[in-house]
């Protein structure tokens, strides 16, 4: 699948999260990117990636900082990525929102 990508890419241009709270499964990788101030891109990866889809949201966080420790002041987009079909379906998002 494709995911195997995306995830090299997020690790170049995305900051590694450590989760502090419960928003997250314990043990994920989650890289967060602002995309306009508040706003962050965020990729959250199970360590069970083939059982387990990639899930990528944008969301409302006071900061970088915040995401992980504390739930999003509001969720504006929210996917699962169980297919190459998804993944498309996120190309073809951001490229047009942002």
């Amino acid at each position: 699948m494709e995911c195997e990508k995306l995830l090299d890419a997020v690790k170049k241009d995305f900051t590694k999260i450590v989760s502090k709270g419960d928003m997250f499964p314990a043990g994920s990788a989650i890289y967060a990117k602002q995309i306009r101030k508040g706003i962050f891109l965020i990729i959250n990866v199970s360590k069970k990636i083939d059982n387990d889809p990639v899930h990528a949201m944008i969301g409302s966080f006071e900061s970088i900082e915040s995401i992980g420790v504390k739930e999003p002041i509001q969720l504006l987009f929210h996917l699962k990525i169980n297919s190459n079909e998804d993944l498309y379906h996120l190309k073809t998002y951001l490229s047009l929102s942002i």
